[in-house]
């Protein structure tokens, strides 16, 4: 008998008390995902049973599956491969104490059965018509996988000027990935040694929206720069292309209309983080949609314009090696704070070995650091 509901929300109980140190571990040997055509079968082989959800998402077609705790590091690679009804498998942390992995569909399939034996979890997924798939794909609305808002940990003297550094992507969501290197790592080492060094300045206070390989959805980036009234968002990132040569910074200032298609595809990749991570949409661009028309945005946008034009200009006289930074403009999601100045900055290309060996070089991202530093400090001057 099939099961349609919106969320098929499980918690474990135990007879066996079990010691609970760390997170529970995948086993490699007995995870699997199959298909006989009809049906999809993922089963998850745990060291310890853990408090978990499953459901679907929609646009595009998802299985997620939430976890209190999971290492993932011996997860079966390629499990998706030959399993056509599944397009891709990811997986990582989600949300502090909460990992998270995804079956995207290529196929319409509702949840017939979950189950959790011994150490084994076991999911069912049935064929369905579109409809079907649709009536039961809905996103939890609580639950004990929930999480409270992020907490704004500021660094520094009281009353100095309050830097808003954010590592894009994390977690779940590894952005790019080349040579076995994904961005989430570059922009996490960028941003925490631009930490260390603002801080050492003693002119500036510091907030991170991430600190470890932990998953942030977009607004919550936001949020975090507005409640705590920053003065300046940096979100940093790390590009790629797939064909041709490019090499170099990029400072990017929000705008509604890309500077060109290189820009509005940028943009477009970088918007879908949260749909990669299986974050719910639902009612997030109600609040966004159309700020650019409020004054208040306008006056940021300006004050954007105004450190990314520096930006640009520092970064292109302090790192000019024949690959200068460039100056854009397109419709980033997380630059979309009312009354927060925000810039992206992608830091160099990672599909070019030489910008990959500088992003992962500490004497390159140190000079890097000097300039984004020298660009405050004049953007600041010019404020007064």
């Amino acid at each position: 008998m099939r099961i349609y509901i919106s969320v098929f929300w499980l918690l474990l109980s135990f007879t066996t008390v079990q010691a609970q140190t760390g997170p529970a571990r995948v086993l490699p040997g007995e995870t699997a995902l199959s298909s006989n055509g009809y049906s999809v079968t993922l089963v998850l082989a745990l060291s310890r049973a853990v408090p978990y959800r499953v459901f679907t998402l929609d646009n595009p077609r998802r299985l997620v599956l939430d976890f209190s705790d999971i290492d993932f590091t011996f997860m079966p690679s390629g499990m998706a491969d030959n399993v056509v009804q599944v397009s891709d498998l990811r997986f990582g942390y989600f949300k502090p104490e909460q990992s998270r992995l995804i079956l995207d569909l290529s196929e319409p399939f509702t949840i017939e059965t979950a189950v959790f034996d011994d150490h084994l979890l076991t999911v069912t997924l049935a064929r369905a018509s579109n409809a079907e798939f649709s009536q039961q794909a809905n996103p939890p609305i609580d639950g004990l996988l929930a999480r409270n808002q992020t907490a704004a940990i500021i660094q520094g003297d009281a009353g100095l000027p309050l830097v808003v550094l954010d590592a894009g992507h994390g977690g779940i969501d590894p952005g790019a990935i080349r040579n076995e290197v994904a961005e989430k790592k570059v922009t996490l080492l960028f941003a925490l040694q631009l930490r260390d060094a603002l801080l050492e300045t003693r002119r500036f206070r510091v907030l991170m929206t991430r600190e470890d390989d932990s998953y942030l959805e977009l607004p919550e980036r936001i949020r975090l720069a507005r409640a705590s009234q920053a003065d300046i968002f940096i979100s940093l990132h790390a590009n790629t292309v797939e064909q041709g040569v490019a090499r170099g910074t990029t400072v990017y200032s929000l705008s509604d209309e890309a500077s060109n298609d290189e820009a509005a595809n940028r943009a477009e990749f970088e918007n879908r983080s949260d749909i990669v991570a299986g974050a719910v949409l639902l009612g997030q661009e109600d609040e966004i949609a159309n700020i650019l028309i409020d004054m208040a945005q306008r006056e940021t946008n300006a004050a954007s314009v105004g450190f990314a034009d520096i930006l640009g200009a520092t970064l292109r006289y302090a790192l000019d090696d024949n690959a200068p930074s460039r100056r854009m403009a397109a419709g980033f999601r997380v630059l979309r704070a009312v009354d927060t100045p925000s810039v992206l900055v992608e830091l160099g290309f990672m599909s070019n070995t030489t910008d990959l060996a500088n992003l992962m070089s500490q004497s390159w991202r140190h000079e890097a650091n000097l300039a984004i530093i020298a660009a405050l400090d004049e953007w600041l001057i010019l404020a007064e």
